[in-house]
């Protein structure tokens, strides 16, 4: 099964790790750059992402008032969501968990453990959809 990913970023360096992270594995990658072309793609997919990997951050829509139409939404409402910020500021991540958010991981800036994270993270959502589909 392909694992469906749809990362909203707008830094395209941080886009690429997450790309580089991920090669090799099963995994299916959409950007949106901003809170907008977020909700379009959205609209257009209804609930074809297993995870939704969401920068704070982001210009048109913030992070947190997309989070909001998200968890608004009966398509995307049960859809994972994980925040994926530089920010460690405790009343970021307590404002994106109850918004909604499942998980909130801070951005490493060491790339060798920006990649155990994301593997680590994929890997964990992977087995929960695994999980949780009906057979």
């Amino acid at each position: 099964m392909t694992f469906r990913l749809l990362h909203i970023e707008d830094n395209f360096g941080d886009v690429e790790l997450v790309k580089e992270a991920l090669n090799g594995r099963n995994v299916e990658i959409t950007v949106a750059s901003d809170g907008r072309q977020a909700m379009d793609v959205l609209k257009l997919s209804k609930n074809e992402f297993n995870l939704i990997l969401l920068d704070l951050n982001i210009p048109a829509i913030s992070g947190l008032e997309l989070l909001e139409c998200i968890r608004e939404s009966p398509d995307w409402k049960y859809t994972p969501v994980v925040v994926f910020s530089t920010s460690r500021n405790p009343t970021d991540i307590q404002k994106a968990l109850d918004g909604g958010a499942n998980s909130y991981r801070i951005k490493e800036a060491d790339v060798e453990a920006f990649f155990d994270g994301m593997t680590t993270l994929v890997d964990y959502w992977s087995s929960m959809v695994t999980k949780m589909k009906p057979q």
